[in-house]
């Protein structure tokens, strides 16, 4: 508890004084400061007993239990009067303890302590901090979105997002994920007589106004007008609602953004009876002039996926769409076009361009990019990806029109703060250019004054972000001068670097890897790396220190794990000598204690498995080997990847006729882990070639048929893995061969080939792909007909 909590100050005030007063709004936080303060004197042997205001009626009989050693609780004290309050004043002493709570001031003379929101969240969050491992065990186990892994949110994340409310009751609301239960709270307000209706146009205003309160007036109208209820029934519900904790206890408005929003879309897909009446609701929201354009823009988001978006052509009509954004558009005010263009692009998400075209709105558009600002920047760089998405001839054309010297020389007057906006803009403003017409726009560029402001980016996370993104951008332009440009900024990578290694790898995105150093993930020949990349890869690499990046191994969230296999085989391939140093400082043993301590064990979660890639390398991999096999009792969920890093287990398991699981889990049986079944066959081949071999023995058939169901993504894997198996032992690669089922393979051959549904590009590349898969099989038919 923080010295200058208000549960401290009021502990100093009862050792002396023994009657306090608990000051302040309801929802501040009065009953867990009286929680707090009774269990301090409880461990100093108090009785904590707890009043409610109608036990103090009789005044002339009142008295207090004959409790040797008490503390009493007595909620709402503004409601007695000034003589009761007198009489419990009087009655306090060292033994007879007294805590009142008010949210009103009252007329007695004693020490007060005000209880204000703010410092009180911030007390709570302080020893939420302090005590994370706790309270965060406790919140997991009702939202399991929230934890030390890649998707789910951190516990930090979640205190911070709590901390932004204003109250204690929408504090803890956001703590525990309340909006989880949209469901169940559904139900809930329907059984309250019908008061989803009353949810749907509070959550509906709430989003539309950008997460204001509800006007009480337009909540009346609204209420009589579609669903033929009084002010009297409007009362009646919003008290139950709130007694239920499922709107707002103090505003007209829903405890959270994020209810809002879950509710609104639950409610509209549910409540079919009143679907009309909602849609009309929403019309006359989407046309009226009192809601912000940008509020429209969220609610557009809102509802994006929901059977509400896909209703919205019927709701609103391409002519009203049409005036809303060129009403907008013509404004001087450069943020309401930025607004217009955030609302086009909503609706360039319906498919037909019979509802909305974004072409019809090409003049302003044009006009708009040759006088980008930092304000329009990232807005057109949506606006230009919607209409290359809509018809890419008509882009082109549109991009041979624009004045590029114009945009140029806007361009060249970036400022720092606006980087991210200005990189996407151009990243996206190339999709309009064809390439002779890319090259004369770069030429135009003052590449002395962008360098210039550039240089003065500061060493943080988010500018390095920005910097990182605008070099991926420059070199699709120009690789040379993107490459002159990673040089003249290489004090920045180094310095993040220095900050925090696994942070800055992070800020490495796929762009920026795949461009600038080479290592596209997603390309066949993502081995093959240019000179001028290497130089890059190596220029990076030799930032990193290997003492410095075990250490953040250990001391970072699992989270920061994610995709670091590509960093580690990065590293190897740059610097062996670097790797073979990661490896000797990793303290494997507080690796283990990390674990332990979060139950690692028990899921084996995929950034887990991005640790083990560490030590994909022959000459390490008895290092992982014995620390998988050491701690093998642990295991709760087990998956081929484990087995993948540890010969050794592999070897128990089939001396004890243990079952090794091939499948990625129980809902696909026919989706075979071929990346970890090809790490497994290369450790085993040198380490225990006999256990390698009764294994795929064991396994033939489930091979067989993986192989039969194969999946496009996991061939480059499967036409790796047979030769090896052939080459390592013919026996068994002939049963393999022999166990797979023609006909399935036909027949997912066939849709794996058609063109009807796949480019001619990758219809191409995968039977290129099955023809050799055919060869490593021995099958002789032709493809061509296929």
């Amino acid at each position: 508890m923080s010295r200058n909590a208000p549960s401290s100050k009021a502990i100093k005030v009862l050792e002396l004084n023994n009657f306090v007063i608990l000051q302040g709004k309801p929802g501040s936080g009065k009953s867990i400061s009286c929680y707090q303060i009774a269990f301090h004197f409880l461990k100093h042997g108090y009785e904590v007993l707890r009043f409610k205001t109608n036990d103090f009626t009789d005044i002339d009989n009142f008295s207090l239990p004959s409790n040797p050693k008490a503390i009493y609780i007595i909620d709402d004290g503004h409601i007695l009067p000034s003589s009761i309050l007198q009489i419990l004043q009087e009655k306090s002493s060292n033994y007879q303890k007294i805590i009142l709570t008010v949210t009103e001031d009252i007329e007695v003379d004693s020490a007060t302590v005000s209880i204000s929101n703010n410092e009180n969240i911030a007390c709570i969050s302080e020893f939420y901090r302090k005590n994370e491992k706790t309270v965060s065990h406790i919140i997991s186990k009702i939202d399991g979105d929230l934890g030390n892994y890649f998707l789910q949110e951190s516990f930090d994340q979640r205190i911070d997002a709590a901390s932004k409310e204003d109250n204690l009751w929408t504090f803890n609301y956001v703590i525990r994920g309340g909006w989880k239960t949209t469901k169940d709270n559904y139900f809930k307000s329907k059984d309250l007589d019908n008061s989803q209706r009353l949810i749907f146009l509070l959550a509906l205003k709430q989003i539309i106004t950008k997460d204001n309160t509800v006007n009480e007036n337009w909540l009346i109208q609204n209420v009589k007008e579609y669903f033929s209820e009084d002010e009297e029934w409007l009362n009646k519900n919003l008290k139950a609602l709130r007694k239920k904790r499922l709107i707002d206890g103090f505003f007209l408005r829903m405890i959270h953004y994020e209810a809002a929003k879950r509710q609104l879309k639950f409610i509209f897909d549910n409540d079919t009876e009143n679907r009309k009446k909602y849609e009309q609701i929403v019309h006359n929201e989407m046309i009226s002039l009192n809601n912000p354009l940008l509020g429209k823009v969220w609610f557009m988001n809102t509802i994006f996926t929901s059977e509400l978006h896909f209703r919205m052509p019927y709701i609103i009509s391409k002519d009203e769409v049409y005036h809303i954004i060129e009403e907008s558009l013509s404004s001087e005010e450069k943020t309401l076009t930025t607004h217009a263009l955030y609302f086009a692009n909503t609706f360039t998400k319906f498919s037909k361009t019979e509802y909305f075209d974004i072409y019809h709105f090409s003049s302003t558009i044009h006009k708009e990019i040759e006088n980008v600002n930092s304000i329009t920047a990232y807005s057109l760089g949506t606006i230009i990806n919607d209409m290359y998405n809509s018809d890419r001839i008509k882009a082109k054309d549109f991009g041979n029109n624009l004045n590029i010297t114009e945009i140029a020389n806007r361009f060249s007057n970036l400022k720092k703060e606006d980087l991210y906006h200005w990189s996407y803009f151009i990243s996206r403003l190339g999709l309009l250019l064809s390439i002779e017409r890319a090259k004369e726009f770069f030429k135009l560029l003052d590449k002395n004054q962008i360098e210039t402001e550039l240089l003065l980016l500061e060493n943080n996370q988010l500018d390095f972000e920005d910097l990182v993104d605008f070099i991926g951008n420059i070199f699709n332009y120009d690789r040379l001068y993107g490459i002159k440009l990673f040089h003249v900024m290489s004090d920045n990578f180094r310095n993040a670097f220095k900050q925090h290694s696994i942070n800055a790898w992070h800020m490495l995105d796929f762009k920026f890897l795949a461009i600038v150093m080479g290592f596209n993930s997603l390309s066949e020949k993502r081995d093959y790396i240019k000179k001028d990349q290497r130089v890059i890869g190596e220029k990076i690499i030799s930032f990193i220190e290997p003492k410095q990046l075990a250490e953040e191994l250990v001391t970072v969230p699992f989270r920061s794990w994610h995709n670091l296999s590509s960093f580690y085989k990065i590293l190897r391939k740059f610097d062996s000598g670097k790797y073979s140093e990661l490896i000797k400082a990793i303290d494997l043993t507080r690796i283990k204690t990390k674990f332990d301590e979060h139950n690692v064990w028990a899921s084996f979660h995929s950034e887990i498995l991005e640790f083990l890639f560490l030590y994909l390398d022959k000459k390490h991999v008895r290092i992982i080997d014995n620390f998988l096999y050491s701690n093998k009792e642990k295991f709760e969920k087990i998956n081929l990847y484990q087995f993948a890093f540890s010969p050794s287990l592999v070897k128990y398991y089939i001396e004890n006729d243990f079952d090794i699981p091939m499948h990625r889990d129980s809902y696909s049986k026919d989706r075979l882990e071929w990346q970890a079944l090809h790490i497994l066959i290369f450790h085993l081949i040198n380490e225990d070639p006999n256990s390698l071999r009764l294994f795929l023995l064991k396994k033939s058939t489930i091979i067989a048929e993986a192989i039969s169901n194969f999946e496009e993504i996991d061939l480059a894997n499967i036409n790796a893995i047979l030769p090896e198996i052939a080459d390592f032992d013919r026996e068994i690669s002939q049963q393999i061969i022999d166990k797979v089922t023609h006909t399935i393979l036909y027949d997912k051959v066939g849709r794996a080939c058609d063109s009807r549904v796949r480019s001619s590009k990758y219809a191409a590349e995968t039977k290129q792909k099955i023809t050799l898969l055919y060869k490593h099989l021995n099958i002789d038919t032709v493809l061509d007909s296929l």
